[in-house]
């Protein structure tokens, strides 16, 4: 059995007698209601639009009220629902939304922080949290001396580690010390290359330098080691890129590039067909200066200079 109207604008009226009944629509299974909606449930109408909300409800099997799974009241417009979601494309709830926002709220605004000499760092005003990115200083490449009756070709500079660590501002209080990580020198005629800073925003976050290049008169001619991890603290600590070794005989000799990294160009190795060359110097930022060459020449040439570290603070306000 069915009801049919059919009409130009058909209408179906429920009209209550008083303002304390129920205008409702139920749906069973025999005799036992399974899901009943009110156009206007029993709550009286005193006034300014109270009362005779719209309700929809759940029955238990015995056909009593079991929930009340959406609810719009009649004054303003506005509807709630039984609870949080517990499955996907359930309602959200606004309680349910604002406790997944992080703590202190959600935040509107970016703004970045760059320093490429040692300073303070002082959270800009209402900044809820901040990512820390540091860069340690780049190592300095070898360089040659007196290379009569041989060929050499000094050591590159390693490049400066890295670290990151996201932080609140609890964790950063007022204030931290910024240290960046001086560029490793360049090797003198024939010496080691000076190693690079260690970069660090207090005792947080920490990224180490590179070692210097080795030069001539130590006989080695290994690159220097990129910034260890060893003393490095972050959520993330990575090793900067070694720089390339040198080599030594009687022969054409190579000498090595600098390490690199993606902030900055290891410096080019010193070379020729003959005499001597100087390393070249690392560009940007964190990157191992190249080291130097020399055949059959008393003319001494120094390695290439590092490039110093950085410190970037990505806030959250």
């Amino acid at each position: 059995m069915c009801l049919l109207i059919s009409a130009a604008n058909p209408t179906f009226e429920l009209r209550k007698t008083a303002t304390a009944q129920i205008a409702g629509i139920f749906g069973r299974n025999g005799t036992a209601t399974r899901w009943s909606m009110y156009l206007g449930e029993n709550t009286a109408e005193s006034g300014s639009n109270v009362g005779s909300d719209f309700q929809l409800n759940s029955h238990n099997d015995a056909g009593s009220v079991l929930a009340t799974p959406l609810k719009f009241t009649r004054s303003t417009g506005l509807g709630t629902v039984a609870g949080d979601p517990t499955q996907n494309l359930g309602i959200a709830t606004k309680q349910y939304v604002d406790s997944k926002v992080p703590t202190g709220g959600a935040f509107g605004t970016v703004n970045v922080q760059k320093f490429t000499a040692s300073g303070t760092y002082t959270p800009t005003s209402g900044m809820k949290f901040c990512t820390i990115e540091v860069l340690g200083g780049g190592g300095g490449g070898g360089g040659v001396g007196d290379t009569t009756g041989s060929c050499v070709g000094a050591a590159g500079g390693g490049a400066g580690g890295y670290s990151r660590l996201t932080a609140s501002a609890a964790t950063i209080g007022a204030s931290q010390t910024v240290t960046i990580g001086n560029a490793g020198s360049a090797a003198g005629n024939g010496g080691n290359g000076g190693a690079g800073g260690q970069s660090s925003v207090g005792t947080l976050c920490v990224a180490n330098g590179g070692a210097g290049g080795i030069g001539q008169t130590t006989g080695t001619y290994f690159g220097g080691l990129g910034g260890a991890l060893a003393g490095a603290v972050g959520d993330i600590t990575a090793t900067g890129a070694p720089g390339g070794n040198g080599s030594a005989g009687t022969v054409l000799n190579n000498a090595g590039v600098g390490g690199s990294n993606v902030f900055g160009g290891g410096g080019r190795a010193g070379a020729g067909a003959s005499g001597s060359a100087a390393g070249g110097a690392a560009s940007n930022y964190g990157s191992g200066g190249g080291g130097a060459w020399g055949t059959a020449t008393t003319t001494q040439r120094g390695g290439g200079a590092g490039s110093a570290g950085f410190v970037i603070i990505t806030e959250y306000i």
